[in-house]
């Protein structure tokens, strides 16, 4: 195997010529592998809105994440209610916070939105949690200050992560409260934002604590989408339901859209989404994208030589929805075409040949709990504004070609570049 656009030297000295600015790590960040799907109050366009029965439908569907409205009872549980009050989405009638938990869970929180879901219950947060652990996180949208601590002893009693949870934030008082309780939970902003921002109106907003913005949809500009996600910054846009505001947030290449219909955004990205041919011939597992949007994930088989090539969000493998798994692999090529891909390796022990091109477009390479030995490790990203993301990994040497555009890598063990945590370059 070789360097199929550049030779591992040439890419090398262009790398060492290309000018580095430190940045803080984002800390704590999304990893994104792919335009998101949040649910918005789970899969409210059909489902009650904040039930659980929402909630489970939303993440059938396809949602990576599930948004809640956080209200509190009378004697201090965080339930998941949109309203101070009970009256539209229940069969009760009073203020949230003057009903005891036990009071909520008497009312019927189904049957208005149809007679099939009549029995439906107020959930509490601990029981949206429990529903969605291992599934994807609760994005919290909390209707009443100073939740953090409250959220954080939930977290604690179920052992779950402070990521198991998103927060949306309005105010410097709320990211305040939550950055102090909730360290790891990613928060996004929906305040006021600035029409012109400039590089220091991101950083300021990243020291507050803030990961991202989830902005209403026509309320910001293309401009100040792009200079958000230059900085590094998480991007999302609420509530959009009709396929032509779908597609046109899409065509933005956001990194999250919520949605009260996440099934119909999965199905359109998963129309966006190629087809991977994979073969194994004389131990080299050669896998091969479209010019569509390929997402793929390769993890350890069940043997040491194999390894198992997953899609996600509609990409196939071999015309095949469901993963396939190779044995006997020594080495592994990755040549991906045109469009905006995905690449994740997770939990990998490897000391064979590894050159990944992803092509032209907007892609992202996720490094999870991978070893690698040796030196030839290649990646070569094309054309496109490029994320090469590295968690719990080790790797003896890795060559990156950035190639044009305007790369991010974080937390990457760049023995082949640079020693720092975290690098912008832009390349030759």
């Amino acid at each position: 195997m070789g360097a199929s656009k550049a030779t591992r030297g040439g890419a090398l000295q262009r790398a060492n010529q290309r000018t580095l600015s430190d940045l803080e790590s984002l800390e704590p960040r999304i990893l994104c592998a792919h335009t998101l799907i949040i649910g918005h109050r789970g899969n409210s366009g059909i489902a009650p809105e904040n039930t659980l029965a929402s909630l489970n439908q939303a993440f059938l569907l396809g949602a990576d994440v599930v948004e809640a409205d956080i209200h509190v009872s009378a004697d201090g549980i965080p339930v998941l209610m949109h309203d101070s009050a009970v009256d539209r989405t229940t069969d009760g009638s009073g203020i949230v916070a003057e009903l005891t938990v036990e009071q909520l869970k008497l009312l019927d929180a189904g049957s208005w939105k149809s007679a099939s879901y009549t029995g439906e219950l107020v959930p509490t947060v601990t029981e949206a949690l429990e529903a969605a652990a291992g599934r994807g996180p609760v994005y919290l949208d909390l209707k009443v200050d100073g939740l953090g601590g409250s959220i954080q002893a939930i977290l604690a009693d179920l052992k779950l992560p402070d990521t198991a949870v998103w927060a949306s934030a309005n105010t410097i008082e709320l990211v305040t409260d939550i950055r102090e309780h909730l360290p790891n939970t990613p928060i996004l902003w929906w305040g006021t934002i600035p029409k012109k921002p400039n590089e220091q109106y991101f950083q300021s907003m990243h020291e507050l604590g803030v990961t991202g913005f989830d902005l209403r949809w026509g309320e910001f500009s293309r401009g100040f989408a792009r200079s958000a996600r230059a900085a590094g910054m998480f991007f999302s846009t609420y509530t959009l339901n009709s396929p032509r505001e779908l597609r046109a947030a899409l065509r933005l290449d956001l990194d999250a859209i919520e949605t009260d219909f996440p099934g119909l955004l999965a199905d359109i990205i998963a129309a966006r989404s190629g087809s991977v041919r994979a073969q194994l011939a004389s131990g080299l597992l050669d896998i091969q994208g479209d010019a569509l949007d390929n997402n793929i994930r390769i993890e350890r088989g069940s043997t040491a030589d194999s390894l198992r090539v997953t899609g996600m969000h509609g990409t196939r493998i071999n015309g095949q929805s469901l993963g396939q798994e190779f044995s006997g692999v020594r080495d592994l090529r990755i040549t991906l075409d045109k469009g905006d891909d995905t690449v994740r390796l997770i939990e990998l022990t490897w000391n064979g040949e590894f050159e990944l091109d992803t092509g032209h477009g907007d892609d992202f390479v996720a490094l999870e709990a991978v070893q690698f030995s040796g030196t030839h490790h290649w990646i070569n990203s094309g054309k496109g504004s490029d994320w090469f993301e590295s968690r719990q990994s080790a790797v003896d040497s890795l060559l990156i070609d950035g190639g044009s555009g305007r790369d991010h890598a974080t937390r990457l063990p760049l023995a082949s570049l640079v020693d720092i945590e975290s690098v912008w370059w832009r390349a030759a």
